[in-house]
C-alpha cells in the first residue's frame, strides 16, 4: 500500500513539474498517453488538474477506438478555453448535438482541436499571455449491431416427367403406320425443384432472418420425324434358261428430316424481404429449334444368281444421295420483378445452310464410299 501511495505522489510530482515548467503538449502527453493535435501548443489547466486528481486511482481510461458497429449514436460538443496566465476562462460543457443513424458502420472517434493565440504583456515585465481555445467531440453508441442469425433447416420439394417410355413406344409405332414415314421418335424430360428455408440479407444489421424460396428446373423434349416421298422406282428381272438369274432396281426420290427441339428453364430466389441486399430475382429462359434436311438420293442394286452352281450369287449395290440442311431457331431470357435487369430479351437465329454430297459401291462385304460438304450460305442471328 505504502508503496502504491508512493507511486501516486511521485506521478502527481512529475505533472505539476511538466506544467510549472511550461513543457509542450507533445511531451505531456506522450508521458500520459493521450493523442492530442499536433497545433496544441498548451495543456488545458482543467484537464491537468483532472489527471493529477486521479492519478492515484484505480480509474482506467481506454484510449482505443471502440471497433464495435453501430446502428445509432449520440454527438457531443464541449468547447474549453485556457489562459496560460488566469487560468480556465469559459467551459461549455458537454452539449448534446443529437442522435445519428448509420447501418451498421463504426462510429468516428473521439477527437479535439485546438488552436493558440499569444498576447503580449501590457508592460514591461509582464509574461506574455497565451489563451488556447479546444474543442472536443466525443460519440456514444447507444444501440449496437447484433448478428442476424438464420436456421440452416431447409426443405426441398422436386417433380420429376415420369419417362412415358410405353406411351412413346406407342407413338412411334403409329406414325410408322404412315405409308410416308418410316423413322418417328419423341422425346420429353424434366425436374423442377423448389427449396425453402431462411437466411440472412445483411449479416452485422439487427432484424430478423427472412424466409426463401429457391427455384430451379428445366424441361425439355424433342421430335424427329422423317418423311419419304414418293419418287420413281424401276426393277428389271430375267432368267435365262434356268442357268442364272439376273436382278436390277434402281430406286430415286427424295427424303426430308424435321427435328424441332424445345428447352424452358426457370432459376431464382425469391424473399420474403425483396431490397437490394435481399435476392429476389426468378429468371426464365428458353430456346427452341426446328432442324430441316432435304435429300435427294439414289441407288442402283443389282444379283446375279447361278443355279448350275448350288449356292452362288453375286451382289452388287451403287448408291448417291444429295442433301441441303440447316436449322432455324430463337432463344431468350425472362428476367422478373427485382432481378438487376429487368424484362425480355433474346434472339431468332439461323444456321448455315448447308449442302452433302455421297457416293458409294458396296461389294461382297465391301463398302467404297466418298462424301463432300459445302456451305453454301453463312448462318446469322437477330437480337430482340
Amino acid at each position: 500500500m505504502r508503496r502504491m501511495l508512493r507511486h501516486s505522489c511521485f506521478s502527481n510530482y512529475i505533472i505539476v513539474l511538466l506544467l510549472l515548467f511550461g513543457l509542450r503538449a507533445e511531451a505531456y502527453n506522450a508521458f500520459l498517453g493521450t493523442p492530442v493535435d499536433s497545433s496544441k501548443q498548451f495543456i488545458p489547466i482543467e484537464l491537468v488538474v483532472d489527471r493529477v486528481a486521479k492519478a492515484g486511482s484505480e480509474i482506467e481510461v481506454s484510449l482505443l477506438q471502440d471497433t464495435t458497429k453501430c446502428l445509432k449514436y449520440k454527438k457531443e460538443h464541449r468547447t474549453l478555453v485556457v489562459s496560460s496566465t488566469r487560468g480556465q476562462l469559459s467551459d461549455t460543457g458537454w452539449e448534446d448535438l443529437g442522435e445519428v443513424d448509420i447501418a451498421c458502420q463504426v462510429i468516428p472517434p473521439d477527437g479535439q482541436q485546438c488552436t493558440s493565440e499569444t498576447i503580449p504583456g501590457a508592460s514591461l515585465g509582464d509574461d506574455d499571455e497565451t489563451i488556447t481555445t479546444c474543442n472536443y467531440d466525443r460519440y456514444t453508441c447507444l444501440k449496437k449491431c447484433e448478428k442476424c442469425k438464420a436456421s440452416d433447416q431447409t426443405q426441398t420439394f422436386s417433380v420429376e416427367l415420369p419417362n412415358w417410355t410405353p406411351l412413346k413406344n406407342a407413338a412411334a409405332q403409329a406414325a410408322k403406320t404412315m405409308p410416308m414415314i418410316s423413322e418417328f421418335s419423341i422425346d420429353v424430360k424434366g425436374m423442377v425443384t423448389r427449396e425453402t428455408g431462411e437466411k440472412c440479407c445483411l449479416a452485422d444489421v439487427t432484424q430478423p432472418s427472412v424466409a426463401y424460396q429457391k427455384y430451379s428446373g428445366t424441361v425439355s423434349g424433342s421430335i424427329t420425324v422423317k418423311l419419304n416421298i414418293p419418287g420413281w422406282h424401276w426393277e428389271f428381272v430375267k432368267v435365262w434358261q434356268g442357268l442364272f438369274r439376273i436382278r436390277a432396281i434402281v430406286k430415286l426420290g427424295p427424303t426430308v428430316t424435321v427435328s424441332p427441339q424445345a428447352t424452358v428453364s426457370v432459376a431464382g430466389t425469391l424473399s420474403d424481404n425483396c431490397s437490394p441486399a435481399c435476392e429476389c430475382c426468378i429468371t426464365t429462359s428458353y430456346s427452341a429449334t426446328v432442324g430441316l434436311e432435304v435429300a435427294f438420293g439414289g441407288e442402283i442394286e443389282a444379283s446375279i444368281t447361278l443355279y448350275f452352281w448350288p449356292h452362288t450369287r453375286f451382289h452388287a449395290q451403287a448408291y448417291a444421295k444429295a442433301s441441303l440442311s440447316s436449322t432455324i431457331g430463337s432463344s431468350g431470357t425472362y428476367n422478373g420483378k427485382g432481378c438487376p435487369i429487368e424484362g425480355f430479351s433474346g434472339k431468332v437465329s439461323c444456321g448455315e445452310l448447308v449442302g452433302t454430297a455421297q457416293f458409294g459401291l458396296v461389294f461382297r462385304g465391301y463398302n467404297i464410299s466418298y462424301s463432300w460438304a459445302y456451305t453454301l450460305l453463312p448462318g446469322g442471328s437477330v437480337s430482340f
